[in-house]
């Protein structure tokens, strides 16, 4: 019995033992496995960073530009009640409809502001302030009369193109107008369209008065006008809206109309002169 015991107590060392050694074993192969991970994931790791981080990058780009566009949004929103933009849409883009689309322009607003001077009986706009609802008013009333103006002047310039005049609401890009930039968003707007009204638009404002030929440069809005807008925009918001270093969003021009703009690109101050006689180069 003695023996016995003895016998057994004798071989619990060497079963230790063994464990001991299946532990340890066990380890190394934990290890060598762990290591062998680890390599192997450091060889697709750097591609997949690679490959993903574009995404990220397109990703947190895009984010910044929709919060700055829902920004100007909303500063559009508090704008547009105030302001009446103009919008004229060419044929074509071929030169000879872009450079016809200039002129059409003109002509509807002197023809515009000309009319609203003799229903006021005054002599040119610095005697009168003509509200937005004033000018909104007059173009439902005289719609049908503009679209035959302006067919019977492209007709005089060998254009048999049709015209339409629409008062609506449309959604414009940010434009930047000398050293004044209005936000994106949707905005009251007389709309024009020549012919099939396929070609690249033009934009200005009738109301506060200020119209460019061609594309915005460096060209200054009327003193008057930008008061008036400054009066419609809170004094925290208008480093935005005045200055030359606002972020631009939206189409741009195309070199069609910059080329056909080139040699003629002016400046009409409608609100400080006499209507259809004085231009500034």
């Amino acid at each position: 019995m003695r023996a016995g015991v003895h016998c057994q107590k004798a071989a619990m060392p060497s079963n230790a033992g063994y464990f001991y050694v299946l532990t340890i074993i066990r380890r190394n192969i934990k290890m060598k496995r762990s290591v062998y991970n680890m390599k192997h994931l450091k060889q697709w790791k750097l591609p997949l960073l690679k490959a993903i981080a574009p995404f990220f990058f397109v990703t947190a780009l895009l984010l910044a530009f929709t919060y700055a566009r829902l920004l100007q949004e909303a500063q559009a929103a508090r704008l547009s009640p105030d302001i009446l933009r103009f919008h004229v849409l060419a044929n074509s883009n071929s030169p000879e409809d872009q450079a016809l689309k200039l002129e059409v322009r003109d002509f509807l607003i002197d023809m515009v502001y000309r009319e609203l001077c003799a229903e006021a009986d005054v002599s040119s706009l610095t005697e009168r302030r003509f509200s937005k609802e004033m000018i909104s008013d007059f173009i439902m009333r005289h719609h049908t009369s503009l679209e035959r103006a302006a067919e019977n002047y492209m007709f005089s310039k060998g254009f048999p193109y049709s015209a339409t005049v629409r008062l609506e609401r449309r959604y414009f890009p940010t434009r930047q107008y000398g050293d004044v930039t209005l936000p994106c968003g949707s905005y009251d707007a007389v709309r024009v369209l020549l012919g099939r009204g396929t070609g690249k638009n033009w934009w200005c404002v009738l109301y506060p008065p200020l119209c460019f030929s061609g594309i915005a440069s460096s060209g200054e809005m009327p003193p008057d006008s930008k008061e008036e807008l400054k009066a419609l925009v809170p004094e925290d918001e208008r480093s935005s809206l005045f200055g030359a270093k606002t972020l631009i969003f939206g189409e741009r021009e195309l070199e069609l109309e910059q080329k056909a703009a080139a040699s003629d690109v002016r400046v009409k101050f409608w609100l400080a002169e006499v209507l259809g006689q004085k231009e500034t180069p």
